[in-house]
């Protein structure tokens, strides 16, 4: 009979305390919560100042915390700073490319603008905007070409030297090539040291030369004036008036010691006023400067 009441109450035990345990263990579980990984997005500009219309972008970089690399889009958009309320310029959407990149080429008339960048999200990283920069848009980059100051004149057969000076503006930082055109009859030509690069400084300057040619002074043979002389008597006796007086001079040449006669032969550059234009070159960009100079 006490093995029975053992088992009996055994029995009950498991019945209630059993049910209890099962119900304990169905009633536990757990909520997993998945969250979007953070981001880092940084802004920066590809020229500061730029050009208007030069192709200067807006990029952003984006990182994720994340095992995968982040996808979806970035918001571009550029506001004038100093204009009455916050009119967007302009905006655009651009896609991230495979390493987290994305630019935006913008347009915008000259001013200062504040760009703005914001990265949309996916569904493993959350929203984010970056931090704003500010662009300065100026003006298209060109330069003035100018003549040094000195004088214009030049001494037949001489050589006149000069200078050019090209400034740039609006940050233009090209190559310019000078050529010089008119001076064909005079000979002009432009010294080394071109094409030039615009340095920092933004003043170049070309050293410029034009050449002359002088007369050129020819001599003659004094035995030559006597011979002419001697042939024109034995020609024709009627000449000895006209011919006298060259056999006359180069006998008294001969006696002299003078074996020949110096004569001016005018084949240089004639005198007068030339005009001549100088022009720098770079890319489509295109500048004359026009002097006259004046051979004595």
């Amino acid at each position: 009979m006490k093995w029975l009441l053992n088992v009996a109450l055994s029995a009950l035990f498991w019945m209630v305390c059993g049910a209890t345990l099962i119900q304990a263990q169905t009633q536990n579980h757990y909520v997993q919560q998945v969250q979007q990984a953070a981001t880092t997005l940084t802004l920066t500009s590809t020229k500061n100042p730029s050009n208007i219309g030069d192709g200067t972008a807006a990029i952003v970089q984006l990182s994720g915390t994340g095992p995968i690399n982040p996808t979806g889009t970035v918001t571009f958009s550029a506001v004038q700073a100093g204009v009455v309320g916050t009119l967007t310029a302009a905006t655009a959407t651009v896609p991230l490319d495979g390493t987290g990149k994305a630019s935006w080429a913008f347009d915008l008339s000259p001013g200062t603008y504040q760009l703005f960048a914001t990265y949309n999200g996916d569904a493993d990283y959350n929203r984010i905007d970056a931090i704003p920069i500010s662009q300065e848009v100026i003006g298209p980059a060109d330069f003035n070409l100018t003549l040094d100051l000195g004088t214009l004149i030049v001494k037949q057969g001489g050589t006149w030297t000069g200078s050019l000076t090209a400034t740039a503006t609006n940050n233009f930082q090209g190559v310019i090539t000078l050529s010089c055109d008119g001076g064909s009859a005079v000979g002009v030509k432009c010294l080394a040291g071109q094409p030039i690069q615009m340095d920092a400084s933004g003043v170049c300057h070309f050293p410029v030369a034009l050449t002359t040619t002088a007369n050129a002074v020819n001599t003659l043979p004094a035995s030559f004036l006597l011979f002419f002389s001697g042939f024109g008597l034995s020609k024709k006796k009627n000449r000895l008036k006209k011919l006298y007086p060259f056999a006359l001079l180069s006998l008294l040449l001969l006696v002299a010691g003078c074996t020949a006669v110096r004569y001016q032969q005018t084949d240089g550059t004639s005198r007068g006023n030339y005009k001549l234009a100088f022009v720098g070159q770079s890319g489509s960009l295109s500048h004359a400067v026009t002097v006259v100079v004046t051979v004595q």
